[in-house]
């Protein structure tokens, strides 16, 4: 049994809200949409749980012949009453108990499928962490398809066996949370998902070349690339991003591998974040953020290599 949405538009006087989304949620498993606010979240899980009707398309969930699909959906709004019973004071403690009473309702009905929209946003981490195990746990025993649509992508890192990037009401991409997050299509799904440095280039190598070559418009460094396809290189006269993730990027003061593209940088600024340290650099005009487990022996004023890995790297010529 699955979830299946088949090329589900819809639009309203204020223009398109879904725009030909396709996916399929498997049973048994967790089934994440992700999207800012906007992206058509809303409208796409009423959908699917039969709230709305789709301007076209169509959405499905085989569960036998002569039988009725049983659909749950609950969304953080659904502790309702909580703004008139509670006033000043604990309103928030009051709305994440109410929350927990939703969940915990759905987990013990009976459904073929149990949708989630936001449903976590008011409870702990710990609370969090819990209830997504919890669920992932009751999914594959009862083979049930559990959707969860959320604005962070920290949540399906923890809680998604896959994942349905949503914007503008327009599917960019899907797959498994790491290969999402590790190898984005574009520089717009990987904005979306974490942190991403994206640097304009252009190119100097033709495409014949086994290692691409590009170099920096800020700065004028020479970047190099691991050898992708034709297609995916981008025209000789025009500029295109490359993009890695700040944890790819290596600061050092000493010797290093020179084929991992060593820029001379000077350290701006640096911003403590618990588990990670984030250094924001500056390579002769081009602005560059790293992600370190610790920053040891160096401070803003200082000067660095940096290294950009060329696997790391990812062409986006649109």
């Amino acid at each position: 049994m699955a979830l299946r949405a088949e090329a589900i538009s819809k639009r309203t006087k204020n223009g398109w809200v879904l725009r030909d989304v396709s996916f399929t949620a498997e049973s048994g498993a967790v089934f994440g949409i992700f999207g800012p606010a906007g992206s058509g979240k809303n409208m796409l899980l009423s959908i699917l749980a039969g709230l709305e009707k789709p301007g076209s398309g169509t959405s499905s969930c085989d569960v036998g012949t002569g039988k009725t699909r049983r659909i749950r959906l609950v969304r953080s709004q659904e502790a309702g009453s909580w703004r008139n019973i509670f006033k000043g004071g604990g309103a928030e403690q009051a709305r994440g108990k109410e929350q927990l009473a939703a969940i915990e309702e759905a987990l013990a009905s009976e459904v073929h499928v149990l949708i989630f929209n936001e449903a976590f946003s008011h409870l702990d981490r710990d609370l969090r962490s819990h209830l997504y195990g919890k669920i992932r746990e009751q999914a594959a025993a009862d083979n049930i398809c559990v959707v969860s649509a959320t604005a962070d992508f920290n949540e399906v890192l923890e809680f998604c066996d896959s994942v349905a990037v949503l914007s503008d009401g327009e599917l960019v991409q899907t797959g498994s949370p790491d290969d999402v997050y590790q190898s984005p299509t574009s520089s717009l799904t990987a904005r979306l998902t974490g942190r991403i440095v994206l640097i304009e280039v252009r190119r100097l190598s033709s495409s014949k070349a086994d290692v691409p070559e590009f170099q920096s418009i800020k700065g004028s460094h020479i970047l190099r690339t691991k050898k992708v396809e034709r297609s995916g290189l981008g025209a000789l006269n025009q500029n295109v991003l490359l993009g890695i993730r700040p944890e790819h990027i290596s600061i050092s003061t000493g010797a290093s591998f020179p084929e991992d593209n060593l820029l001379k940088a000077v350290i701006t600024d640096v911003k403590f974040l618990g588990p990670s340290t984030l250094v924001m650099l500056d390579a002769n005009g081009l602005t560059i953020q790293a992600l370190v487990m610790r920053l040891v022996g160096l401070r803003p004023g200082d000067e660095c290599m940096v290294g950009l890995p060329p696997d790391r790297l990812m062409i986006y010529p649109e």
